[in-house]
């Protein structure tokens, strides 16, 4: 069976039942039934497999079971009885592992230029990957896609169910008046919204159970978070890293080596599932590293991927993604890890390339040989 990954919209396509089945084109109503977001950037894209794969999804819902597979739950089941399981592998992979995100672009063009058209990577909760490769391959670029800042390109992206992402951010349009601890507060996952209801409801809610519902738990929420203590932090934060008395300062004051190190401090205080971090050590001295690795370092739930050629930041990972020539590599391990996969796989790529030669030298030497004899035959 023919599967479609070719356009914004796509047929999903049933050989048991002959005929094509359902056209999505309400994926934004479809997340809001269940309460998520899950597919970051368009196209939004589904697959169709045969009968089986969702009939076995279908009885772990009728079980009751949880199901965290991004692109279907019990509720899109009970309703949209009619839409199919990418696959039952995957449904497994998400269902029974810690994996928090699965990436796979297979085309991003800046222009005329093909940037990328086989990355394929997965997150781990907790986990720390550095991501590497040369100036221009994209690196960024990626980053664009993963925090929803970019949606032209061809592929997928998929967040486990209530996951939150926090991403540094390269440019600061139209923030230069706001004070920069407010630009940190604004750029925590929930707490605007959470401190809108805070700060709005005891005014309009009167005796709306709805409203007053949404305010009681955005109080619990909001105490959760540490919400009520953070911007204190956040001020001994920026002090921690040489910005102390700068956090009523206009944002748009601060040089370009400062607005990076209040990026940094924002995604510290993130409390996100996942960082995205963009060359976090370049313009922070020895000090302000060393700081910046030990907050990494105790951040045993929060999932990383690093863009950086910092070898010190690289000996904390877990893993190491090369991006290279349009595509990805993964290396499982730390900076020495990365340094000696690449020196053995070098090495493997040498021994092949002299054996291909020795090959072709004596395949050569065959033909000349032949050659000689014919010569001989003929004489």
């Amino acid at each position: 069976m023919a599967e479609r990954w070719d356009g914004s919209t796509v047929i999903s396509y049933s050989p048991s039942i002959g005929k094509e089945v359902c056209e999505i084109a309400f994926c934004k109503r479809v997340e809001a039934l269940i309460g998520a977001t899950f597919v970051v950037g368009a196209p939004r894209r589904w697959l169709a497999h045969e009968w089986s794969a969702w009939a076995s999804i279908h009885q772990l819902a009728m079980a009751g079971k949880p199901l965290v597979n991004p692109y279907i739950t019990h509720a899109f089941l009970l309703c949209y009885s009619h839409i199919f399981l990418p696959s039952t592998h995957q449904a497994a992979q998400w269902y029974n592992s810690t994996m928090i995100a699965d990436i796979h672009i297979t085309e991003k063009s800046v222009a005329s230029k093909q940037l990328m058209h086989n990355v394929a990577l997965s997150v781990d909760d907790g986990e720390k990957v550095g991501i590497v490769g040369r100036n221009g391959v994209g690196k960024s670029t990626l980053f664009g896609m993963l925090a929803g800042r970019d949606d032209d390109y061809a592929g997928r992206i998929t967040y486990r169910r209530g996951i939150t992402v926090a991403s540094t951010a390269q440019e600061h349009h139209g923030m230069d008046a706001v004070a920069v601890v407010e630009y940190i507060l604004q750029g925590l996952p929930e707490y605007t919204q959470l401190r809108h209801i805070i700060d709005t409801y005891p005014d309009t809610m009167g005796s709306n159970m709805r409203k007053i519902t949404e305010y009681t738990e955005a109080l619990e929420r909001f105490s959760q978070k540490g919400f009520y203590h953070v911007e204190e932090e956040i001020t001994a934060t920026l002090a921690d890293f040489g910005l102390g008395g700068l956090g009523s300062a206009p944002l748009g004051q601060l040089s370009g080596g400062q607005k990076r190190l209040v990026e940094i401090i924002k995604i510290m205080h993130a409390k996100a599932h996942l960082a995205l971090i963009d060359e976090p050590t370049n313009h922070m001295d020895y000090a302000a590293k060393q700081r910046f690795i030990s907050w990494m370092k105790a951040q045993a739930r929060m999932a990383m991927l690093i863009i950086t050629h910092d070898r010190d930041v690289l000996g904390q990972v877990d893993r190491i993604i090369e991006l290279k020539d349009g595509s990805s590599v993964s290396y499982p391990g730390n900076y020495q890890a990365y340094l000696r996969q690449n020196a053995s796989r070098t090495s493997a790529h040498m021994h092949e390339y002299e054996v291909t030669q020795r090959q072709i030298e004596n395949l050569q030497k065959r033909v000349q040989f032949a050659r000689s004899k014919k010569a001989s035959w003929g004489g």
